[in-house]
């Protein structure tokens, strides 16, 4: 049953927002075209494009079978128990406060109240999957040196995370 969950759909990590997106999305918005399988997605490096989601904090519908998870949490999906985390860590602002903007558009950076809203949930459930834009600290250690990618350094939220569940 597992197998047959994951082959119906289709999770998205990263930036997945361009400035084209807003005109791009339209006729799956309006419903002249389908999005052929469940969609969801988080989001990572958005600098563009990224209207659609804005005023979705907590996640949501943005057209038939494409759904954002939204900045952090635990949802229930089919029956996989999926984890999310948007963004990417900045040590200059994760310890700020959310000054409210953060409800209103989407911010590139994840801070401390939306890890600790997604630590919080994490121990109340087991998890089946973590979707989030970044590596875990020693992810390399499963790779060998050619299928390593060239990517950034992993960051302490998700190493944090991955041994808290």
């Amino acid at each position: 049953m597992l197998t047959m969950a994951l082959s119906r759909l289709f999770f998205c990590v990263g930036t997945f927002f361009d400035e084209h997106s807003d005109e791009n999305l339209q006729p799956y918005i309006q419903g002249s075209k389908k999005v052929p399988i469940p969609t969801y997605f988080i989001c990572g490096i958005e600098v563009k494009g990224s209207k659609l989601v804005d005023s979705l904090p907590d996640g949501g519908k943005i057209a038939d079978n494409l759904h954002y998870l939204g900045r952090s949490g635990i949802q229930t999906i089919g029956s996989l128990k999926v984890a999310y985390l948007s963004g990417v860590y900045n040590p200059s602002s994760y310890t700020k406060p959310n000054d409210g903007k953060r409800n209103i558009k989407y911010q590139v950076n994840y801070i401390e109240e939306d890890t600790n809203k997604l630590l919080s949930t994490a121990g109340t459930s087991d998890i089946d999957v973590f979707l989030t834009c970044e590596w875990g600290k020693n992810y390399h250690a499963l790779l060998t040196d050619d299928q390593l990618p060239a990517i950034p350094h992993p960051r302490p939220i998700c190493t944090t995370y991955f041994n808290q569940i």
